[in-house]
């Protein structure tokens, strides 16, 4: 009520009726009108603090927050940012007071912000991490009939925010295929409906609906992190949608009809078109230069393979050979020490993705850094150079398989043999993203300037 006060510049609210009149007014959830001049994000925070039932008002130390995000915002003069608020089905007070009312985060009171590797809510100060939540099922979040018990998520509203993109409407997306699926997601070609006259091919990828909350959360980041990045290389991010065709959450990308690079460099060769050695190179360079970007971003990628590259034209299209960096879903911002370690709520990794750093210890499994994700790169271009092979350790007939083998395979100085037909000066590249000791491998910008020097001296034949 002082935040209401304060914007309407001293005024007592329903100043014309007595207490009496005024007490029946609270009780039939009637609240004084707001100024023209107040904020919306403002009206929404005391439209919170005005919610029926005690446990679902902010926190003070929430209130902090909002208001320091508004703040930051009004600062920053960033117009392109959105926020969009969800609710639970079971929450059904909400309209009891407006139909708009907003929510925020829910956290709990030992909950801190103290994780400096993550994405900040804005440009700086504030962080957008969720509140850590329990396993589970995600149906049972939105379910109307969950049993009020302890080891189930109740009355939690989550704030949905993703920095210029577009919150898709309703009833605008239309799937026609599916494009593939991976651990926690699914990828569909859809048409995105924006007007009479433009209607636009677009992928979504939506999480699975068998999903828990923290695959949700982990969904967000990605979005988040997509929707942040601005580069030639790297899938745009469109909008997202919520609660479409009965999934949670939903991103909108970019679509090309290509696909996938593996399976366009498998494609080719079996067509008996392969495609050239040039052209093989012009995409590692491409590559390359996003993974700078996202090194410049402090963004590890971690799952950098050629199944996660998109071709956007090909060398018969008039505008050139051109690739581009998708699927953010295990990328993660580094750490002050250059790394990222893992939660354990992950998937796992093929075995040739993981540098020997990440493995040769138990305290260090899974952890990743950009060197790392040069490691990655090796592993990529030997798949690019191998028209879309899959990359697998070989101990004679043996296939490696497992942490421990790989381990001691490469300790013994092995590594993935030269493709066929690849250029001695190219495969050297790999090998020098392969080096034990990750300070020693070459980083992107490095990696770009050579490659950029191989094609301008035409060093590599068709």
């Amino acid at each position: 009520m002082v935040v209401w006060q304060i914007w309407s510049l001293g005024k007592m609210p329903f100043e014309d009726l007595t207490d009496l009149e005024v007490l029946q007014k609270y009780s039939r959830f009637e609240f004084p009108p707001f100024s023209p001049t107040c904020l919306e994000a403002v009206n929404r925070l005391i439209k919170n603090c005005w919610r029926h039932t005690p446990m679902d008002r902010y926190t003070c130390k929430q209130l902090l927050r909002e208001f320091s995000s508004i703040y930051l915002r009004i600062q920053n003069e960033d117009g392109a940012e959105g926020l969009y608020w969800e609710f639970p089905d079971d929450q059904d007070d909400l309209d009891l007071i407006e139909e708009d009312l907003s929510e925020g985060e829910r956290e709990d009171d030992d909950f801190s912000d103290d994780n400096s590797d993550d994405q900040t809510l804005f440009n700086k100060g504030v962080s957008s991490n969720p509140p850590a939540l329990p396993s589970h099922n995600l149906a049972s979040t939105y379910n109307s009939s969950m049993s009020n018990t302890p080891d189930q998520l109740q009355n939690v509203s989550r704030l949905v925010k993703f920095k210029g993109i577009e919150k898709v409407n309703e009833g605008t997306l239309t799937t026609e295929k599916s494009l593939g699926e991976g651990h926690f997601g699914c990828v569909y070609k859809s048409k995105w409906i924006r007007g009479s006259n433009n209607i636009i091919d677009v992928a979504i990828k939506v999480i699975k609906q068998e999903a828990d909350v923290m695959a949700l959360s982990q969904f967000e980041e990605e979005i988040r992190r997509m929707s942040q990045c601005d580069h030639k290389n790297i899938v745009k991010v469109l909008g997202f949608a919520e609660g479409y065709d009965f999934h949670p959450l939903c991103m909108v990308m970019e679509y090309y009809s290509i696909g996938a690079l593996d399976k366009f460099l498998c494609r080719k060769k079996h067509e008996k078109n392969p495609v050239s050695k040039r052209t093989k190179l012009l995409f590692s360079q491409q590559v390359a230069q996003g993974m700078a970007y996202l090194g410049q971003q402090k963004i590890v990628h971690r799952d950098l393979a050629a199944r996660n590259v998109l071709v956007a034209s090909d060398e018969d299209d008039w505008t050139g050979p051109e690739v581009k960096i998708c699927d953010f879903g295990l990328a993660r911002n580094c750490k002050a020490d250059g790394y990222y370690s893992p939660t354990g709520q992950n998937p796992p990794l093929p075995v040739t993705v993981y540098p020997p750093e990440s493995i040769e210890e138990p305290s260090n499994a899974g952890r990743f850094s950009s060197a790392g994700d040069v490691w990655g790169y090796g592993i990529l271009m030997w798949e690019i150079f191998s028209d879309g092979a899959s990359a697998r350790y070989q101990d004679g007939n043996h296939t490696l398989t497992t942490m421990r083998e790989v381990h001691d395979f490469l300790l013994k100085g092995n590594r993935l043999k030269s493709p066929v037909d690849c250029p001695q000066r190219v495969y050297s590249i790999m090998w020098e993203c392969w080096r034990l000791e990750k300070t020693t491998r070459p980083k992107f910008t490095i990696l770009i300037q050579r490659l950029g020097d191989m094609l301008e001296r035409e060093m590599i034949d068709n």
